[in-house]
């Protein structure tokens, strides 16, 4: 069993403990990391350094694996509508737990219409936030980060989040926190993320804890550490376990924060090993909930098609067409509600065609909303297709 040398400094002699470092230090197989953490005393630097040893390879090959099972399953979704109101209801469930893990709370309808808001191009409650995190999904993302620049302006959307910003004030925008940061540490950093040959969720794991250290002062360094991980995630992974990073976080509390906190024990020497073997088992969790979550939703849809196929005889193709797209967008996306334009676009049909389907569909859908006209199926409909 790979102990923390903290642990074997405690439980066994010094002489024992500063062996033990100089054989893992020196380890052929150890990767000596070009970082490195100052002690809590003065003037003493250890450089980082990680162990693969056979546990962790092992964990990181089950990563690999679950990200197969993930990318079949979702292969087997009803349609590529299917799949981006998945990408939905991970984002804004995202966005929650993050603000959550800040001790923000936020209901899923205030996500709900921020995301239809930054669609439309207008700014409201979390439009910075859900902006920022929204271009994640997108398979071109445009976000890069090449120099310190790129983290402060990331900061910037991630912090202002209720501000109305411009594209120069939100990279202009000065904060405490970005004059305390050792500059020169960051760009070591950001050149290790995007240029040390290593394996990449390795890197991913390193500078996820290294950007934490280097802004252990800024109270939204975790706010900004995850959304930089899900960034290099997305590259690895599939995006869905890219936007369940904060769930997993959040379930996992203890793991995590025990994780950061021994990384920077004095007695540790800069040992990253630990790290990142919590943050390996946080991200295969999050992957556990993703596939979890498609086999239910699977299974929902599966209720949806028998609804049509046993309750909607004799309706027409329009009908049926805008019942399968609220059924979609209820089990997917996970929200009950939906406004008509989005319907509209997820039918491809008309706005007179769907006016018109709706009149004999009432036994299926209701009108919740007016200005803006917002739909939901009946609770007899959800608890047919819940059964």
């Amino acid at each position: 069993m790979h102990e923390q040398l903290a642990k074997i400094y405690e439980m066994k002699s010094e002489d024992l403990y500063h062996l033990e470092y100089e054989k893992r230090f020196n380890d052929v197989a150890t990767v000596k990391l070009p970082l490195s953490i100052q002690s809590s005393g003065p003037n003493e630097e250890f450089q980082c350094f990680y162990v693969p040893h056979q546990t962790l390879i092992s964990d990181y090959d089950r990563i690999l694996r679950a990200d197969l099972r993930i990318r079949q399953a979702i292969q087997k979704l009803p349609d590529a509508l299917s799949f981006q109101y998945c990408v939905d209801s991970k984002l804004m469930d995202e966005l929650i737990n993050t603000n959550r893990i800040e001790g923000i709370r936020s209901a899923q309808s205030e996500m709900v219409q921020a995301l239809k808001e930054v669609r439309l191009g207008r700014k409201v409650k979390y439009s910075n936030l859900m902006a920022i995190y929204l271009s994640l999904t997108d398979e071109d993302c445009e976000i890069k980060i090449n120099e310190i620049a790129d983290i402060k302006k990331i900061h910037n959307m991630l912090v202002f989040t209720e501000i109305d910003l411009d594209e120069d004030e939100l990279e202009d925008e000065d904060t405490e926190a970005d004059e305390e940061v050792d500059e020169e540490s960051l760009a070591k950093l950001i050149t290790f993320l995007n240029d040390y040959d290593a394996p990449a969720l390795y890197k991913i794991a390193v500078a996820h804890y290294y950007f934490d250290y280097l802004h252990s002062d800024d109270e939204v360094n975790g706010r900004v550490s995850r959304f930089i991980s899900s960034l290099y995630l997305r590259k690895e992974l599939d995006i869905l376990t890219a936007l369940t990073l904060s769930y997993a976080i959040q379930q996992n509390k203890k793991i995590y924060y025990g994780g950061l906190d021994g990384a920077t024990n004095d007695l540790n020497k800069g040992e990253l090993t630990h790290f990142c073997q919590a943050f390996f088992k946080i991200l295969h969790d999050a992957q556990k909930h993703v596939l979890n979550e498609l086999s239910k939703k699977q299974k929902l849809f599966k209720n949806l098609i028998s609804l049509l196929d046993t309750h909607m005889k004799g309706k027409t193709e329009n009908e049926k067409t805008i019942v399968l797209v609220m059924g979609k967008h209820y089990i997917f996306a996970s929200v009950s509600r939906m406004w008509i334009i989005d319907l509209e676009a997820g039918s491809t049909l008309t706005p007179y065609r769907v006016s018109k389907a709706l009149v004999t569909t009432a036994g299926f859908i209701d009108i919740v909303g007016r200005k803006p006209k917002i739909l939901m199926l009946t609770e007899a409909a959800r608890e047919f297709i819940n059964n």
